[in-house]
């Protein structure tokens, strides 16, 4: 570890797939990126890369976007003539990278200005932790459970597509299976699935285990991708890291959307087993 003023130099490479995105909202991330960056340099020499790779063909929109942060943020761009799946998209952008820290993160979240620095220094401090994953809120504040347990298929079925009086018949199930306790306490805690949204990850481990899976198109491709690393070290929970997130719920995105979610969870409990209650 560098002496006292001295700041360690570390290289990160961020990686954000988009597809149909909101201009709001992915301007907002571009600038809490920038915001963030600048704060982690304070403590760390950042060599930084970051990657957009757009699913959706997009490419005037996105570069347009872009052109308005690049006196603060500089993005390299990939294009794809049709929706690859994020999984994919993602590997296109880590591919050629060597970096010490990988960030992977959707284009529909807001990082507050301290995330970066406190989540690299909590990874130079434990060197058994290889993956980890904020406190993450809704844009009303609200706190969202994206860790989750291994999940059951009544699990699935009753978060994403149960009604509200069966939800609240089995809160007690739900509650375990999506870590609500560790949340509420706001405990750092070992944590078995995280979240895609963003996943700040040890580069050296996500070589190892190749990235993410591509035979998942969109969904559990992170719960995947957090067995693979759990073998190789501690997953982790910091809620002293915290981001907003704008997405999630699959089950109200329509029948195209519920359709991939089934087929990536039967995709799933193949690789992984099935547990059905």
């Amino acid at each position: 570890m560098p002496g006292s003023g001295q700041r360690a130099s570390r290289s990160l490479c961020i990686s954000i797939v988009t597809y149909t995105i909101k201009p709001e909202d992915f301007t907002a991330m571009l600038a809490s990126l920038a915001a963030a960056l600048e704060a982690a340099n304070s403590a760390f020499k950042l060599n930084t890369r970051i990657i957009i790779v757009d699913n959706g063909q997009e490419p005037l929109l996105v570069k347009e976007l872009c052109a308005r942060q690049q006196d603060n943020i500089q993005v390299e761009l990939i294009f794809n003539d049709n929706n690859v799946g994020y999984g994919v998209a993602q590997n296109q952008g880590i591919a050629s990278m060597e970096a010490d820290y990988h960030l992977m993160m959707n284009p529909d979240v807001v990082l507050h200005t301290e995330c970066l620095l406190r989540a690299l220094q909590y990874l130079e401090k434990e060197r058994d932790v290889v993956a980890l994953s904020p406190e993450v809120k809704d844009i009303l504040g609200k706190l969202q459970y994206l860790c989750k347990r291994y999940p059951s298929v009544t699990d699935l079925a009753l978060r994403g597509f149960g009604p509200e009086f069966l939800r609240k018949k089995f809160e007690k199930r739900l509650r375990v299976y999506e870590c609500r306790s560790m949340v509420d306490k706001k405990l750092t805690s070992k944590a078995e699935l995280i979240s895609g949204c963003f996943m700040l990850v040890r580069g050296a481990a996500l070589r190892t285990v190749g990235g993410f899976n591509e035979k998942f198109f969109l969904y559990f491709e992170d719960f995947a991708l957090s067995i693979e690393l759990g073998k190789l070290g501690k997953i982790v929970y910091f809620p002293q890291v915290a981001i907003v997130h704008y997405g999630g719920h699959a089950a109200r995105k329509g029948l195209a959307h519920i359709r991939v979610f089934v087929e990536s969870a039967w995709t799933f409990f193949n690789l992984y087993g099935w547990k059905v209650f």
